[in-house]
Order: structure tokens, then sequence, then C-alpha cells
């Protein structure tokens, strides 16, 4: 009975030590990557924006030439990549290069979401482990009720996880915003918006699948992060 419920928090402590452990190669490994390309100049540009937001800088601010967007990795190290097509955001807007770096910027210094994802995996894995733990001791009307709140369990953590990232990515766009980037944000969510085109006509089907499917998407639409920054 007791060794029944220490499983399940040894299981957890030992996916934790190896999800460490593999985050912190791909650290290193993305340190060896991109050793050779650092940028200095957007490294002064971020430290500044770092400075004057009372943020901690990244370790490394690295020019990548296999991306083409922007990323900013939190573990082992903090490490900000830009793809080498980077420079090209400024012909949307004068400075919508520094608004891009704001926002990942804003992802550091709001750590919240991160600690909620973590939390939320730990939870759900606890609790599967513990279900099949269970499964011997359980009748057969007992395992089908398990499983299902198991099934709703996990649903319910999927749409946390994507609620967790929108919010982190409202949140970096609302630092950015603070520091000054509200504009080249809009003018290049606009444009996002532009791009995508006006909404196809869809069958009453579609529609309804769109809206079950939206509550698990992790990136908020162009539409709703633009309604976010008029709420700023």
């Amino acid at each position: 009975g007791g060794l029944r419920h220490w499983v399940p928090l040894a299981l957890v402590i030992g996916v934790v030590a190896v999800v460490a452990a593999r985050l912190y190669y791909r650290g290193s490994r993305l340190e060896r990557a991109f050793a050779g390309v650092p940028d200095p100049r957007r490294s002064r540009q971020v430290n500044a924006l770092c400075v004057a937001a009372h943020v901690t800088p990244p370790a490394r601010v690295f020019q990548a030439t296999r991306y083409a967007g922007a990323a900013m990795t939190r573990f082992p190290q903090r490490y900000l990549i830009l793809g080498t097509s980077f420079d090209a955001v400024t012909d949307l807007h004068p400075q919508a290069d520094l608004a891009v770096i704001a926002h990942e910027i804003g992802h550091l210094a709001n750590p919240r979401t991160d600690l909620g994802t973590i939390v939320s995996h730990v939870v759900v894995f606890a609790g599967f482990v513990d279900f099949i733990l269970s499964l011997p001791h359980l009748s057969f009307a007992g395992a089908n009720l398990a499983l299902g709140l198991l099934l709703v369990a996990v649903i319910a953590w999927r749409y946390l996880l994507a609620a967790l990232t929108r919010a982190s990515e409202f949140a970096a766009d609302a630092f950015a915003a603070s520091q000054g980037y509200t504009g080249p944000l809009t003018c290049m969510l606009n444009v996002a918006v532009t791009l995508s085109g006006p909404a196809p006509s869809a069958s009453a089907y579609d529609r309804l699948t769109t809206a079950i499917a939206a509550p698990f998407d992790p990136h908020p639409t162009p539409v709703a992060r633009l309604a976010r920054l008029g709420a700023v």
C-alpha cells in the first residue's frame, strides 16, 4: 500500500531529471551550433533593452543560418537566436526589428507561464502513473471510470498548455508595447492579417470544428493580438 504511493513520486522525479538532462544537452548543442556566428551589434541592442526594462539579458545573441525568425531559449542558459533574414522585417517598419526583440525579451520578463507548463506536465504524468498502478485493484467498471477521468484530464491539460502559451504571447506583446513598440507591432500584425486574406466561406461543419479546435491552438491569431494591444 505505502509503496504504491511512493512509486509515482519516484517516477516523476526520474522523468524531471531526464528532461532536465535533455534540455541541458540541447542547450550545449545550441551553443556549439551557433558559437561561430555571434551578433555583437544585436547583442548590444538586446543588452540595452534589457537594462532599460530591468531584465537579465540573455547569455548570448546568435545569428542562425538555418532559422528564419526569432526565438528565445530559457534553459539551461538564455539564448536569443535570430535568423539571417531577420533584418528584412525593417521593410515593414523602421523599428520592427527592435519590436520583435522586445517581444522575445518579454518572454524572459514573464516566467510564470513556464512554471505553469512545468507543473502541469508533472501533475498529469503523476496522475497517469497513479492510474496505471491502480488498475490491478479496480473493478471493470471502476477501471472504465478511471480511464474516462484520465481522458478528461488529458484534454484539460492540453487546453491549459495552449492557454498558457497564448498568455505568454500576449504578455510578451504587452511588454514590447510598454517599451514603446506598440506602433511597429501593430504594423506587423496588420500585415499578417492582410496576408492571411479574408476568411473563405466554410460549411457549418468546418466552422464547428474550427471553433472546437481554437481553444487548443497555442498561437493567438494576429487579430486577437491586435485586440489585446488595443487594450494595453
